[in-house]
């Protein structure tokens, strides 16, 4: 029998033994709490023995219970803790209760959030659940499900074990209620989590802990509408997080009832004591990103594994820094940790600062942890500033303006001998572009086909046309945003109907960030 709300509840067990039984006695709790109250059980008969948690004792949160039997000569016996779900009716279960959980105050407007319910509903479907959104309309609401890897717009019914995205125009702090339900369900419950990323929330309106190893799971974490927070303790009710399955296979998650809980594993494991880690921040205005490690780590390895984790899912705006190693694997999402062997001394991490929607000044800042083997060194490289800084005792506040949506900020993170650092350093500089120009095209004359080398010392948008000796326009080559970084165009001496130009002279035209450069060329058939 499950606890209902208004409701007392008969508990009911069998005590048998050799001797006679002294007695026998209760002790219950609201879900969650670990303080137990304890009653005398009354037999009833037999050895049958009752006793009622009454309706004032009995909440959304659920009852956990045990029994604790003495026989006449002080021989005792205890029960395994049953946790009980509550069951309730339709908007008895909504974001104002169980108080203290994230959105108790409400849900923000024009705000993503990660959000989940906390119960096994009767009735899944969305239609009758989350009616103050009303009517499903993309101006006014917009919800998401992250569903075997896939971001899925306006879903129809909430998953048991499941978070959404959440964005909402209806009001300001709007207050949810569900159908009916409930709570928790049993003392343990298995979530199959797909590879790849999943939203995941916990079924229990109370916090509970949840086992993701480490070696299987990274996370769970969860979104605070500016940032990626860092590894979750307990899941919340009605909070949502994102997990990630290292695995190629479905793995299972158990949320359990205090006192099953487990101890939630820190975000990374612990340090070797010759390891090193560098955790590195990006905080924007609006939005940042406070979990981006590189290091080493007497377990890890220097190509793909448990220590080289992604980057958590995001719905629009956005500040993190990451990074691309498709070079271990193709189709490989960015990294949020790249951590690597002990075997070697020397290494680079390419780094990029990646932004959606931030407007003001974004600071880089950076701390070191553990020890750094002799002379070893951590220095990171501006790439479009041409600036170096040393991280061996960790960063400041480094503020860059001069980012751009459209491509990733681009940093290079040396760590090695001095030496090695020194000699890194200098080549990384030598190959950058020192300024935006235009270099005399090759083979020049040329039959028909030319190469024209330019350059951009930062991403922008770029032009590179052609003109003949009228100043009239045959053929366009690029024209649109670029990275920073060298490049080469071609030109095959056709016009832009496809048809060739005579021979001649002509100039090829380029131009970006407001300056103009032209290189004279001569076509000979």
């Amino acid at each position: 029998t499950r606890p209902q709300l208004g409701s007392d509840l008969v508990i009911t067990v069998t005590a048998t033994d050799n001797d006679a039984i002294d007695f026998v006695d209760l002790y219950s709790a609201a879900g969650g709490a670990i303080a137990y109250t304890a009653v005398g059980m009354t037999n009833t008969g037999g050895s049958e023995y009752s006793a009622t948690i009454p309706s004032t004792a009995i909440g959304l949160t659920g009852i956990t219970a045990f029994v604790i039997a003495v026989d006449a000569s002080g021989n005792r016996d205890t029960t395994n803790t049953v946790y009980l779900g509550t069951r309730f009716a339709a908007d008895e279960l909504g974001t104002e209760s169980p108080s203290g959980n994230p959105y108790s105050d409400g849900f923000p407007k024009d705000k993503w959030r990660l959000i989940s319910v906390p119960a096994i509903l009767d009735n899944a479907s969305l239609s009758v659940n989350f009616e103050e959104l009303g009517a499903a309309d993309n101006t006014v609401w917009r919800l998401y499900g992250y569903r075997n890897g896939t971001l899925t717009e306006n879903l129809t019914s909430l998953g048991t074990g499941e978070s959404f995205w959440l964005y909402q125009r209806v009001a300001d702090a709007l207050h949810f209620s569900v159908t009916s339900g409930i709570t928790g369900g049993e003392t343990q419950m298995a979530q199959s989590i797909s590879p790849g990323w999943n939203l995941i929330g916990s079924p229990f309106a109370f916090s509970v802990a949840v086992d993701a190893p480490f070696a299987e799971f990274f996370g769970p974490f969860t979104y605070d509408g500016a940032q990626w927070a860092g590894k979750a303790a307990s899941l919340l009710p009605w909070q949502g997080y994102a997990i990630y399955n290292r695995t190629t296979a479905p793995q299972t998650l158990v949320f359990s009832v205090p006192p099953f809980s487990k101890e939630i594993l820190s975000k990374e494991a612990p340090l070797a004591d010759a390891g090193w880690e560098l955790r590195l921040s990006a905080q924007g205005q609006n939005y940042g990103d406070s979990n981006t490690l590189i290091g080493r780590h007497a377990a890890a390895t220097e190509g793909l594994d448990r220590f080289d984790n992604p980057e958590p899912p995001y719905v629009e705006n956005y500040v993190y820094l990451a990074m691309d190693r498709s070079d271990w694997q193709e189709g490989l999402p960015l990294l949020t940790s790249d951590i690597r062997s002990l075997d070697e001394a020397n290494g680079e991490w390419e780094l990029a600062l990646y932004t959606r929607g931030e407007t003001g000044a974004i600071t880089i800042s950076a701390e070191l942890a553990g020890e750094l083997s002799g002379d070893l060194q951590v220095r990171m490289v501006d790439l479009q500033n041409r600036e170096i800084y040393d991280l061996t005792y960790g960063l400041g506040l480094l503020a860059i303006r001069d980012y751009n949506d459209k491509f990733p900020y681009r940093f290079k993170v040396l760590a090695g001998s001095a030496a090695y650092v020194d000699q890194a350093a200098a080549e990384v500089l030598a190959e950058l572009p020192q300024v935006f120009g235009l270099s005399n095209n090759y083979p020049n004359p040329f039959n028909p086909n030319t190469r024209i080398p330019y350059t951009l010392t930062h991403p922008a948008r770029v032009s590179l046309k052609i003109y003949n000796l009228l100043g009239q326009q045959v053929a366009t080559l690029v024209n649109g945003w670029q990275d920073m970084g060298r490049y080469e165009a071609q030109w095959n001496g056709l016009n832009t109907t496809g048809q060739p130009v005579a021979s001649g002279l002509y100039f090829a035209v380029y131009t970006a960030e407001g300056k103009t450069y032209t290189r004279k060329m001569i076509l000979m058939r």
